[in-house]
């Protein structure tokens, strides 16, 4: 008798662990990330300095904790560089704000691109990968993202 109390304990335990670990997989997966705006913070002769506003959405009914993630940074389609977004939490339903800063230096960019940029006509693209710890920390899991602005 003892043997199958044991033996239902154990099952219950994996039963919930196995529903702990997808509940906040599913945390992760079905998290999004919105561009807000972009705000120009210096123009110079040599590069544009723009700050991305970003929200991180969770809608989930679990909590995301210690999510991280890397992006690649877009705009008319070329890449302009990397961001890392650091270790954020984010209960559940609700959402993380947060800014990316960059500085695009237009050396290299044809005038009709440097000029789409100086009058705020600027299309800002994220693509990359989140990573949240679930299962108490033990365990992470990752999603690929992406978010697109169109500012005219």
């Amino acid at each position: 008798m003892k043997k199958y109390v044991v033996v239902a304990v154990l099952f219950l335990a994996l039963l919930l662990t196995a529903y702990e670990i997808n509940a906040e997989e599913n945390a992760i997966r079905n998290a999004r990330i919105e561009i807000l705006g972009t705000q120009i913070e210096e123009i110079t002769l040599q590069y544009v300095k723009i700050k991305i506003n970003i929200s991180i959405i969770n809608n989930g009914s679990r909590s995301i904790n210690g999510l991280q993630g890397d992006f690649k940074i877009f705009i008319l389609n070329i890449s302009f560089g990397e961001a890392h977004l650091s270790k954020a939490s984010i209960k559940a339903h609700s959402y993380y704000i947060t800014s990316i800063p960059l500085k695009i230096y237009y050396k290299e960019l044809a005038q009709g691109i440097a000029n789409a940029i100086m009058e705020g006509k600027i299309n800002v693209l994220i693509k990359g990968r989140i990573t949240g710890k679930i299962f108490f920390g033990l365990l992470s899991y990752s999603q690929n993202i992406e978010a697109t602005r169109q500012r005219q």
